[in-house]
């Protein structure tokens, strides 16, 4: 039967029980000799690390690119939580003082990926947000090649096994199909053990005997057994993806679980921030965040394909697509463009999450971050750093995306537009806007037409006209709105 892998290498190695074992608890700055960041900017929000890192029986000697600038250097950094930051262009090199080999190190936090350094040796892995080099070395360096968030550190020391860890068959990653996965080990007469519940293997595991069938998403653990000597544990996890042929179907699936989007999605809206990259997309009425490093830009109304693999995530209540960058393949450029749903303060719940929305007439409240109507306040977070937030008693038409944060609704906004001035709208079933030197119509509308109020025609099919400030004759749908554009 033929395997087709679709998604990165997700292997990872855990000690048995006579390794020696380090800590570094990076949240903790002052468990390892350095003063914790108090402030919340400038200089009082990180403390350099400047003389490396030392715990039980490892030291870590923190180079930096350049020591011209605290920008790049690594430090401890306080931002929504404490953890410790490399940056690109410099390294970690671990070392053993107690004559010992390191044979693991695991890195866990925000930011930690296989993805984001280089070794001198051995081989990392990423699994479930925990980043693991396994080797058998007495140095180790990490060179960085993208920022790094670590909370927690874990170095291991001990000597090689003479028993030879279990291989797998088959890779692990994502299938489309079930899997039948052998075991072996290069030490003859050994025996394996494995489990796939996600603990730890012993001599009273399930004994491997024959093909383990992987039928749903499974992690296989695995050590081998000769004469009383342990091998290492090694894992495998094996994602069998769901397809999906729609986003409602997508909404349905668990989180956790790993799909294939077997239609093709249109682009609403997509920003690129320091923590990373939101791209809100649409298939028909519902709409779906995908977020990571997406390595291309996008623009409302683009097209990607069929065909776009990744994960289901709840980031604080946040419902969120992971996906497998090289799935997502080339947009096509020019769909048609994807327009805000018209809401009130009141009709938003979570159920209505990621969607489009515009809410009208609103005064806004830097201060207190919330958007008022004549029915309710709304509370706004500042998620795109683009986004201007006005601090005037305007009223203002706010275009964004509705967010779920600890099961409480609120709105990332898109952009703050001041309420247009309109009358002597007939029987409307589309919505018009009005900012500064701009007419944008919103809604399901046909044969667009624009005029001065001299009866003069300016633009005719466009959704969005660019003019200057003035008294304006809209019509569409056979209907007709008085705009002023101030």
């Amino acid at each position: 039967m033929k395997k087709t892998l679709l998604s990165f290498l997700m292997l990872f190695m855990v000690l048995g029980a006579n390794a020696t074992e380090s800590i570094f608890l990076c949240d903790d700055p002052k468990s390892l000799g350095y003063a914790k960041p108090e402030g919340s900017s400038g200089a009082e929000q990180y403390t350099l690390v400047d003389k490396g890192l030392q715990s039980g029986d490892i030291n870590i000697d923190v180079k930096n690119l350049s020591t011209a600038s605290s920008s790049n250097s690594a430090k401890f950094w306080n931002g929504s939580i404490i953890d410790f930051r490399a940056y690109k262009g410099g390294s970690l090199t671990f070392s053993s003082t107690n004559g010992e080999n390191i044979v693991s190190i695991e890195l866990t936090g925000n930011k930690v990926s296989n993805t984001l350094f280089t070794l001198s040796s051995g081989e990392a892995t990423t699994v479930k947000g925990v980043t693991t080099w396994v080797g058998n070395a007495d140095v180790v360096t990490f060179s960085i090649t993208a920022t790094m968030n670590i909370t927690k550190i874990v170095v291991k020391t001990g000597s090689a096994a003479s028993t030879k860890s279990p291989k797998f068959s088959i890779a692990p990653g994502t299938y489309w199909e079930s899997q039948s996965v052998e075991l072996s080990s290069e030490t003859e007469g050994a025996d394996i053990y494995y489990t796939v519940d996600e603990t730890e293997p012993t001599e009273q595991s399930t004994k491997y005997t024959s093909p383990i069938n992987v039928t749903e998403t499974t992690l296989i653990k695995a050590l081998a057994i000769l004469n009383g000597e342990k091998s290492t544990v090694v894992s495998a996890q094996y994602n069998i993806a769901n397809a999906v042929n729609s986003l409602t179907d997508w909404k349905e699936l668990e989180v956790g679980e790993t799909s294939k989007i077997n239609v093709p999605l249109t682009v609403a809206y997509y920003s690129k921030e320091k923590a990373g990259e939101y791209l809100y997309v649409k298939h028909n009425d519902d709409y779906m965040l995908i977020y990571g490093t997406l390595n291309q830009s996008y623009e409302n109304g683009d097209i990607l394909p069929a065909g776009i693999v990744g994960k289901k995530d709840n980031y604080n209540g946040l419902i969120e697509f992971l996906p497998d960058v090289a799935t997502m393949g080339e947009v096509t450029k020019g769909g048609p463009s994807v327009d805000p749903i018209v809401v009130k303060t009141t009709d938003l719940t979570t159920s209505d999450m990621n969607k489009f929305v515009i809410i009208r007439n609103v005064t806004v409240s830097k201060d207190e971050k919330t958007l008022s109507d004549e029915n309710s306040s709304l509370t706004f977070y500042q998620r795109f750093a683009a986004v201007e937030i006005p601090e005037d008693e305007q009223a203002y038409n706010v275009k964004g995306f509705v967010a779920v944060y600890k099961d409480a609704v609120q709105i990332y906004p898109t952009a703050f537009e001041v309420a247009a001035s309109v009358s002597e709208i007939e029987n409307n079933d589309f919505d018009i806007i009005s900012s500064k030197g701009v007419i944008e119509v919103v809604g399901d509308t046909t044969n667009i037409e624009v005029y001065t109020i001299g009866g003069k025609m300016i633009s005719q099919g466009k959704s969005v006209i660019t003019c200057s400030t003035g008294l304006y004759i809209v019509k569409a749908n056979g209907k007709v709105a008085k705009v002023i554009v101030k």
